[in-house]
């Protein structure tokens, strides 16, 4: 009932609701989580600029109704020094309410409501983190820690190597700057230091998806070389590394001997449709760079044949027009109405996401949740 309640209040206020996570067996492992409810179609609205709401951040209204009405009050008092005062805050308030602050950045008062290039830190690691999840999702939903870490070699995010940049920290990563301008990974808690987050590494951007409950790992019943792992020898925790000087190889692949699987989290905040979006889209557009030139060859030999059987067609019409009974005289048959290219476009481009969306689920194994 209180949930019912909680979340009847989220949607109508908020356009959000709270989700639970079962993150173990108990009851006291639940936890909770915000999520958005709004549809595709306003998300897409709101990436885009809007023209009333930078002319409201801008305060061309407000600010001037506040600067009149201090200045009034000054001029009522008959005090010039309130006037001044009241004139430089009432200005201060007004460029304040203009400026919309992530760390000490200011970004234009016109731009759209859900703007991507404001956000916090977290489109690199958001990114890295669906591309870990589709990996896990088109192996069958699991995926053994070894071939993991073989996919991210090929993306140049070897372990123990710094992350790049772009997956790092979207802020000011100088020592000097404030703490509030240092994000996590993964959320926009604060760091103690821009060298934490410079030293961050897949390791730890893994053991903090882990925290978060975004992914799982668990005992594999085969060790890396295709053995039979027994209870005797448990799975190493993720980024751990033995000091010891003895068993290097064994502890390696001991260590390897886990699977990866998605979190609690990754369901309900994510979900494997999403993913399996989020694929085809990548898939779909590169396709679409690559077969440009050829669909732009197809389309002319379209064309052409089109303008040659159009000329046939002519030619056969004037033949028959001297003839009683002509389909000349009965009147020309409609022609179908064409295609533009840009419905062409679209329409290939939802066959190959279909396409696409088929081969992924069997490659998940079964339907997508």
């Amino acid at each position: 009932m209180i949930m019912r309640y909680t979340n009847k209040t989220l949607r109508g206020t908020f356009a959000m609701e709270l989700a639970e996570i079962k993150t173990g067996a108990t009851a006291a492992s639940t936890a909770y989580m915000l999520r958005s409810v709004l549809p595709p179609a306003a998300v897409a609205v709101l990436t885009k600029p809007s023209k009333d709401l930078g002319t409201l951040v801008k305060g061309a209204g407000i600010g001037a109704e506040l600067l009149d009405k201090g200045k009034k009050r000054a001029r009522s008092s008959g005090q010039n020094d309130v006037n001044d005062h009241a004139a430089q805050s009432v200005e201060a308030a007004a460029l304040a309410a203009r400026k919309s602050y992530v760390g000490q950045r200011t970004y234009d008062a016109a731009a759209p409501p859900l703007d991507w290039k404001a956000a916090d830190g977290q489109l690199g690691s958001m990114g890295l983190l669906y591309v870990v999840l589709a990996l896990i999702l088109t192996n069958g939903r699991t995926l053994p820690n070894a071939q993991l870490r073989s996919q991210l070699r090929r993306l140049c995010l070897p372990p123990g190597e710094p992350l790049p940049i772009g997956l790092r920290i979207d802020g000011d990563l100088s020592l000097d700057a404030p703490v509030a301008n240092h994000s996590n990974l993964i959320n926009n808690a604060p760091r103690s230091s821009a060298t934490e987050a410079n030293l961050a590494t897949i390791e730890s951007f893994l053991a903090t998806a882990v925290k978060m409950h975004y992914l799982e790992y668990a005992k594999s019943s085969t060790l890396a070389g295709g053995t039979q792992q027994t209870e005797a020898a448990p799975a190493r925790r993720p980024g751990r590394r033995s000091t010891t000087g003895g068993g290097n190889g064994d502890e390696a692949e001991e260590e390897a001997a886990f699977d990866w699987k998605w979190g609690p989290r990754a369901h309900v905040e994510v979900g494997e449709v999403a993913i399996g979006k989020f694929m085809a889209e990548l898939w779909t557009l590169g396709a679409s760079r690559e077969d440009e030139e050829e669909e732009a060859d197809a389309a002319a030999v379209a064309a052409a044949s089109q303008a040659i059987d159009a000329e046939q067609e002519d030619e056969g019409e004037d033949d028959d027009d001297d003839q009683p009974g002509s389909s000349r005289r009965r009147g020309k048959k409609k022609a179908a109405p064409r295609k533009s290219t840009s419905q062409k476009t679209a329409e290939q481009r939802a066959e190959r996401e279909a396409r696409l969306m088929r081969d992924i689920e069997r490659a998940a194994g079964s339907q997508l949740t």
